[in-house]
């Protein structure tokens, strides 16, 4: 049975390569068959292609030579991209100049401030300087109204004293600050009864520009020797300087206005001369040595004459705040730790390796010499 169905098998297998056979030979001998057409078909593009590449040889090279340089198109680009950065520099400037021109309104306002300050600086400074160069000018007050009686038995006019023009003597600079202390009444004075004169000295008021319109009240004073004497020993009078060349000691209307008007001119001078000084003296500041501390513990201020190692710190202004400083702190002692642990890595990293590196040298030299070691044994299994 085994035989018979090898030999059925065999038999299909002949036919079947028969039938393939027979049937690709009836194909190829038929021209009008698809498979035919496509083969004929790829054929004729193989044969085209092949003559095109044929008449495309040295193109290549052709093409090659008529290519621009490289170095030429680079330097091209180069060009065209300068002209392009140069435009938009120039419309960069202009939209800057532009934004320059709009100015912000809080600038103007500054800007506006600045100027009526500046402003008000050169004011005041004029008012200042003109202060200092013209000071307020005592307003004169008018002459002492002097009455004056003199009889038919007075002393003709080729006797009388001519009034002399005042000096300033060192004594009267002297008797300054006693005139500028005593009081100023207003006086009277009435003298023998042959000849009677009225002198008013008006008293002058510190602030000229203060004015009144009331009337000025007037002192009589008796006509005592005890008073004449205290008038005469006003400080900064000098009878001397009113006297003339004459040897005449008789008394006259002429010496005793001279008198008056000078003292109530040397006290006007005084006065100006004082206002001239207050105005140009300069209130020194007051400087303290004693040194302030803020305890932040017992929250209480202290003041210390001498700082017991505590002093009061003026320019911090390049120096960090204590908040600053926290932040600083805390920023070490975040990076501190970590640089602690990569520190303690290291050494273990490098002291394993150092441990591999004599162990990789010791393997090393056993294999050198692992030969020499075989045969030792062999000689000592060998002696044994």
């Amino acid at each position: 049975v085994r035989q018979q169905s090898k030999e059925i098998s065999s038999k299909l297998l002949d036919r079947a390569k028969n039938i393939a056979r027979k049937t690709l030979n009836d194909i190829e001998n038929d021209k009008d068959s698809e498979l035919r057409r496509m083969h004929d078909k790829r054929v004729l593009e193989i044969q085209q292609k092949y003559q095109d590449d044929m008449e495309n040889i040295g193109l290549a090279h052709t093409s090659a030579t008529a290519q621009p340089d490289a170095g030429v198109i680079l330097e091209n680009e180069k060009r065209k991209n300068l002209a392009i950065a140069a435009e938009r520099g120039k419309e960069a400037t202009q939209r800057l100049r532009e934004s320059e021109m709009q100015e912000d309104p809080i600038v103007q306002q500054q800007e506006r401030l600045r100027q009526v300050r500046e402003v008000e600086n050169v004011r005041s400074a004029m008012i200042a300087n003109l202060a200092k160069k013209s000071p307020k000018k005592v307003s004169a007050p008018q002459p002492s109204p002097v009455s004056t009686t003199i009889p038919s038995t007075s002393l003709p006019e080729k006797q009388r004293k001519p009034q002399t023009p005042r000096r300033a003597t060192p004594k009267k600079k002297k008797h300054k600050s006693i005139e500028k202390n005593l009081p100023r009444p207003n006086v009277k004075v009435t003298s023998h009864p042959t000849k009677r004169v009225v002198v008013e000295i008006h008293q002058e008021d510190e602030c000229p520009t203060d004015s009144s319109d009331k009337p000025r009240k007037k002192l009589p004073i008796p006509s005592r020797p005890e008073n004449i004497g205290k008038i005469e020993k006003i400080p900064g009078y000098d009878p001397t300087d009113y006297q003339g060349s004459s040897t005449t000691s008789s008394p006259s209307l002429s010496d005793d206005s001279s008198y008056f008007s000078d003292g109530v001119e040397l006290r006007r001078r005084t006065t100006r001369e004082q206002l001239s000084r207050e105005h140009l003296k300069q209130t020194p500041r007051e400087t303290s040595s004693k040194v302030q501390l803020y305890d932040h513990n017992t929250r209480q201020r202290k003041t210390y004459e001498r700082p017991e190692g505590l002093v009061e710190r003026i320019d911090v202004h390049n120096e960090p705040n204590a908040i600053e400083s926290a932040q600083q702190f805390s920023r070490e002692e975040q990076t501190r730790e970590p640089m602690e642990n990569h520190r303690v890595r290291a050494q273990v990293r490098g002291a394993n390796a150092i441990i591999r590196e004599r162990l990789k040298k010791e393997y090393a030299d056993l294999l050198q010499k692992l030969d020499f070691l075989s045969r030792e044994e062999r000689k000592l299994k060998a002696s044994q």
